[in-house]
């Protein structure tokens, strides 16, 4: 789940475990010839070189992006034997875990240091709970030696007067050291400092909503609004339940998918100094992040109906920032008797339902879909592009059952 998350697919950071009793001398980072790299891999009952690993083991086929260059691969070795194909996978001889095991050796390569640094204390702060003992490991590079994992403590001045604010009630500075207290916090002068492993704390706004999580949201007063607003659903909300409630009674399952994608993606539009570790673009598709979540899902049952509504960004040269929020509606059919034919009554059949009895389906080239598969079309409302999914991107995608797709831009209102 880290390697997920944090650790965006791999791509900022790997980690593994190792049965520590088995290692044998010093541990080694190092770039090895391929014909040296040879190992029985988790998973597999025989030994393998990385190339095969890379080419024919299921982990090593997924990950096989992140090796740049498969001549000369990175590993993690002991005097003698190989602990792991860096950020691939651990060896089956020392990376097998099981009950027998008393003494576990972690490592973890990357990128953000920082963030790696904050992810191993919070596991080291994990197993010392359950009563085991985590010790740290000098690194050697060339010209320095490194203690990991490292603290990078947060320094936040406490400022009681802007966290009555942002809570949005007075309290008073000895409840505040109080709740602050319990959540591990210390102090040193008018500073405040989260528990080393708490990367997420980067603000005050991060240590009020500590404080009112250890208050009690439900001691926090309510406070009734002085004015009255006469509320409802606006024109975009409006269209955007019809449309779920169309594609719902088609048997199709809403998703959610974060407008920020893959610094790797195909997208233009790119965020300068994310925050968001991995995702520096914005998407200006569904159609991607849909094939995604259908790419995350080989294991269950087909056909799988899934479709989002959501906003993506474009570029338009006439706005003040040279970017313009659209709203679209994506939809993908994966597995069963799926067709481009079938889809396409299923679209028309929901234009129709917002009045739009004609719809032109003109030749398209989208990079996504078979030629002479596929189509853009323009009704009186919407026009977006539909077909089926080509079989370079299908295996892009790792899916083995045919899928289509239509997309189209969403108005804010149909008068």
């Amino acid at each position: 789940m880290l390697h997920g998350t944090f650790g965006r697919d791999r791509k900022v950071f790997s980690m593994g475990f190792y049965d520590y009793d088995k290692i044998e001398g010093d541990i080694y980072y190092t770039a090895i010839p391929a014909e040296e790299c040879v190992f029985t891999p988790l998973g597999s009952t025989s030994e393998m070189n990385s190339k095969r690993i890379l080419e024919e083991h299921e982990t090593g086929k997924h990950y096989a992006h992140l090796v740049t260059d498969q001549e000369t691969p990175v590993v993690l070795k002991d005097s003698n034997r190989i602990l792991s194909l860096v950020p691939i996978i651990n060896s089956r001889e020392l990376g097998e875990i099981n009950s027998n095991t008393k003494n576990l050796f972690m490592d973890m390569t990357g990128t953000d240091e920082k963030l790696m640094n904050c992810v191993l204390l919070s596991i080291a702060r994990d197993f010392d709970e359950e009563g085991s003992t985590s010790e740290s490991v000098d690194i050697h590079y060339p010209d320095d030696v490194l203690v990991s994992p490292k603290a990078f403590p947060i320094k936040i001045a406490l400022d009681q007067e802007k966290i009555n604010a942002i809570l949005g009630f007075e309290l008073e500075s000895k409840e505040t050291i109080s709740c602050l207290k319990r959540t591990g916090y210390y102090f040193e002068g008018e500073y405040v400092f989260p528990l080393e492993y708490r990367c997420d704390v980067i603000s005050i706004e991060d240590v009020a909503e500590d404080i009112a999580r250890a208050y009690g949201y439900n001691r926090i007063p309510i406070t009734l609004p002085e004015f009255y607003t006469d509320g409802g659903l606006n024109k975009k909300s409006i269209l955007s339940n019809a449309l779920i409630q169309k594609l719902t009674g088609h048997g199709f399952q809403q998703v959610v998918n974060m407008i920020l994608t893959s610094e790797d993606s195909q997208e233009k539009i790119k965020v300068v100094e994310s925050r968001a570790l991995g995702l520096n673009s914005c998407r200006s598709e569904l159609s991607y992040g849909l094939l995604s979540n259908l790419s995350n899902n080989t294991a269950e049952v087909y056909p799988q109906k899934l479709f989002e509504i959501g906003e993506v960004l474009i570029e338009n040269e006439e706005k003040e920032t040279k970017i313009q929020n659209v709203l679209k509606c994506g939809a993908v059919f994966a597995g069963g008797e799926t067709s481009y034919s079938q889809l396409k009554g299923v679209l028309e059949e929901i234009l129709k339902s917002f009045g739009d009895t004609e719809v032109s389906f003109k030749k398209s080239n989208h990079e996504l879909l078979i030629k002479g598969r596929q189509a853009i079309f323009e009704s009186n409302h919407f026009n977006g592009f539909i077909g089926e999914i080509s079989l370079e991107k299908l295996r892009k995608f790792n899916l083995e059952v045919p899928v289509t797709l239509f997309e189209f831009t969403i108005p804010y209102s149909i008068e």
